[in-house]
């Protein structure tokens, strides 16, 4: 777990510092994006390390599209790493996560061991 990259993915900057402090207290390195352009300025970087998994919602509450899908679209190997997504209150987004096999899921409030457990986990696994 130890120094175990963790790239956290999410529109809304609150939501995003909420679930870096508590992977950061269990010792995980944290790099928070926010937006579709942090996201390209991180991946496009020549200095560019693969995380050990991504936190993320399934959708971009803004635009309907996902942040995560513009992240794979820029660099094919992201596809190998885990993914733990970041539900809203509703189960729906849950539920659609469960059908595309999706198990690490983390639901408001963002409880910051159970965050950190689901990150483990989806590590582990992999």
């Amino acid at each position: 777990m130890g120094g175990d990259l963790v790239y956290v993915v999410h529109p809304e900057i609150a939501v995003a510092q909420a679930l870096r402090g508590g992977l950061m207290a269990a010792d995980y390195n944290v790099v928070s994006m926010s937006s579709v352009d942090e996201v390209e300025n991180i991946t496009c970087d020549r200095h560019f390390m693969i995380p050990d998994a991504i936190l993320t919602p399934l959708r971009d509450m803004e635009s309907g599209d996902s942040i995560l899908i513009r992240l794979l679209e820029s660099n094919p190997l992201m596809e190998q790493i885990p993914l733990v997504v970041i539900a809203n209150a509703g189960a729906e987004e849950r539920r659609r996560a469960l059908r595309l096999g999706l198990l690490g899921v983390v639901a408001p409030p963002y409880d910051d061991e159970e965050v950190t457990l689901t990150t483990k986990l989806a590590i582990d696994k992999h």
